[in-house]
């Protein structure tokens, strides 16, 4: 199975969850005006390119530690979106929509509202055309 961002997403350089439900303070109430990680400050959405998404998948020898340090980088400080040519282009490392769906998890990306099916199909188009293309 191929590595999931879950792997590399959990803890930052400095030990810090990555994912807001394992956080110390997760489901407790604090006493201030805002309960996020920078307070006052607006997360701004970055669109993840495809090839960094599968540069960490492979575990790319020439990109795979600058692609994890950037996307460990932006989570911790933005929202992480992803839209549906994005899925289709991740999808061709895959078998099934499920181990695609468990390797993006929901709480690391937010997906744009679109067709995901669609995308995965199409994603099984793009492999097919990259094949063709290397005959």
């Amino acid at each position: 199975m191929a590595r999931s961002l879950k792997d590399d997403l959990y803890l930052s350089e400095r030990g810090r969850c990555e994912d807001y439900s394992q956080r110390p303070w997760h489901g407790k109430t604090l006493h201030r005006r805002n309960h996020g990680p920078y307070p006052g400050r607006r997360l701004i959405p970055v669109l993840v390119d495809s090839n960094v998404i599968l540069d960490i998948f492979t575990e790319d020898p020439k990109w795979f530690d600058w692609s994890a340090k950037k996307l460990s980088e932006l989570a911790e400080k933005d929202h992480l979106v992803i839209n549906l040519i994005i899925y289709a282009e991740v999808s061709i490392r895959f078998e099934k929509i499920e181990e695609l769906e468990d390797a993006l998890p929901h709480g690391i990306f937010i997906r744009e509202e679109l067709p995901w099916e669609a995308a995965f199909l199409a994603g099984k188009c793009f492999l097919a055309y990259k094949k063709k293309k290397r005959n």
